[in-house]
């Protein structure tokens, strides 16, 4: 799930403004998660929602492309000794790469940032493929074309992989999120 202030959604995005998820929601949601044997974790877009999953409970944390070097978001997260999934283009190009080779805490995730992308926009055996600083992928595409070469790729180190869900077409991030129909396909052996 993600965990940003409502300031941070622009004004013509009321629709997204209303999916806020503050410390009641956040415990909710955990509990819930928890209920079902859900592990719950949040993309934290700013440094106090880092302080809202500490007092939840959360045992993992997600960093979007798009703050890859916000550093007070970085030194917050530095301080949790928890896994952090970063999403970016090249490792090297963000503030979690160093706290990576000292600690090994940090597991990046391939991203390309364009909503939604296109399978091609991966370069998947090109980039991905022969690149070891990957642990996984962090899907925008709309469809499971990449999930399905990515784990059905010989020798590969995807141990994680991301995609958005939607629960029908009204959401905000429907071009790239998949539907429950997609993630139950994906998820079936």
């Amino acid at each position: 799930m993600q965990m940003w202030k409502k300031e941070q959604i622009p004004e013509k995005l009321k629709e997204l403004r209303k999916m806020y998820v503050g410390k009641g929601r956040a415990k909710y949601c955990f509990k819930f998660a928890k209920k079902h044997g859900i592990e719950l974790f949040y993309s934290v877009f700013y440094p106090k929602a880092v302080d809202i999953c500490e007092d939840v409970g959360v045992n993992f944390y997600k960093v979007r492309y798009q703050d890859r070097n916000d550093y007070p978001l970085y030194k917050r997260l530095k301080k949790t000794n928890k896994p952090i999934f970063v999403s970016c283009s090249d490792p090297m190009d963000t503030a979690y790469f160093n706290l990576a080779t000292y600690q090994k805490r940090v597991i990046f995730l391939y991203c390309v940032p364009k909503y939604p992308a296109k399978f091609e926009d991966y370069k998947f055996s090109i980039r991905y493929g022969h690149n070891n600083s990957f642990q996984g992928i962090s899907d925008h595409t709309s469809d499971l074309k990449l999930f399905k070469i990515a784990n059905k790729k010989p020798n590969n180190n995807n141990e994680w992989f991301e995609m958005h869900v939607k629960e029908n077409d009204d959401c905000f991030e429907h071009a790239w999120s998949k539907s429950f129909e997609q993630l139950k396909e994906a998820l079936e052996p």
